[in-house]
């Protein structure tokens, strides 16, 4: 066992040393977008679309998003428009266009400012 365990790191070196790689393909989301939620209010629903889409995609919020909590969502490496919604009266509705995310992690913080000044 010891043997068979020495041969393959020897096999991992060679291959690494001599410009050969190893490759892993988790086939999963590639990239990140953390929704902060820094305002007074309860955001009630996240949509994500491709830029170039004309439909809004499903409701990301298991469930309500309060004050001070965080919501990441998992995108594959794109350009997206992003929409949340919250519990005010009237509601606003406020989106974050042509957001682009690529390999990366991304934060949306949203403010009583940043709701303020939605529709």
């Amino acid at each position: 066992m010891a043997r068979q365990s020495a041969i393959l790191v020897a096999w991992i070196l060679a291959m690494t040393t001599a410009g050969g790689c190893i490759i892993v393909d988790d086939s999963g989301p590639d990239s990140s977008l953390t929704i902060q939620n820094r305002s007074s209010y309860i955001i009630t629903e996240v949509n994500v679309t491709d830029v170039n889409s004309s439909t809004w995609g499903p409701d990301l919020v298991p469930q309500d998003l309060y004050p001070n909590e965080d919501l990441v969502v998992a995108l594959d490496c794109g350009t997206y428009d992003v929409r949340i919604r919250d519990n005010g009266i009237p509601a606003a509705e406020c989106i974050l266009s042509s957001f682009d995310l690529c390999f990366d992690t991304g934060y949306w913080v949203v403010t009583d400012g940043t709701l303020n000044g939605c529709f």
